[in-house]
């Protein structure tokens, strides 16, 4: 009888440890979104016809290649401007156009071919692809390029438009 009932006990302690069970928690954070707002367009300034290329860096400096170019013609020189809001402390990527891919047009059908597209984020100061929304809820991009210019381009005001997409890493 006694074998019986610890042969019970046994089988009941087995059965016993045959399954287990813990309680977790579940948690989920919701964050602004992240958004970019154009603020400032990029100016390469007054050009005199010749063949080269200008540059405007996201700090407003100008460069030129070609001799043309002369001091007296800088006319309002900037960069392009975005401001952005987001969650205050999270990083994000920028993503420039490519090169080829955008250009200013006159009036008529002439361009000339915007490339080498640079730029930097007020939190960071570096000039990178990224950055970091500041502890209001905001950060400043400067962008720079730059911009062929042929010795058959037509006198005339170019304009043009390209995108700066930003996501949170």
């Amino acid at each position: 009888m006694l074998a019986i009932a610890m042969m019970a006990g046994v089988s009941n302690n087995a059965m016993a440890q045959n399954s287990s069970m813990a309680s977790n928690g579940a948690k989920a954070t919701i964050i602004a979104p992240i958004a970019i707002f154009a603020t400032g367009m990029l100016n390469f300034g007054v050009i005199i016809k010749g063949t080269g290329t200008v540059s405007v860096s996201p700090s407003s400096e100008r460069t030129s290649d070609y001799a043309s170019f002369t001091v007296t013609q800088l006319e309002d020189i900037k960069p392009a401007s975005f401001s952005l809001t987001g969650e205050a402390g999270y990083t994000y990527s920028i993503v420039l156009p490519e090169d080829d891919t955008i250009v200013l047009k006159e009036s008529g059908t002439d361009t000339m071919a915007v490339n080498k597209f640079i730029c930097n984020s007020f939190t960071d100061g570096d000039i990178d692809l990224d950055g970091t929304i500041g502890v209001e809820g905001g950060d400043l991009i400067h962008v720079g390029a730059t911009l062929t210019v042929s010795d058959s381009q037509t006198v005339g005001v170019y304009n043009g438009v390209f995108d700066v997409t930003i996501s949170y890493n």
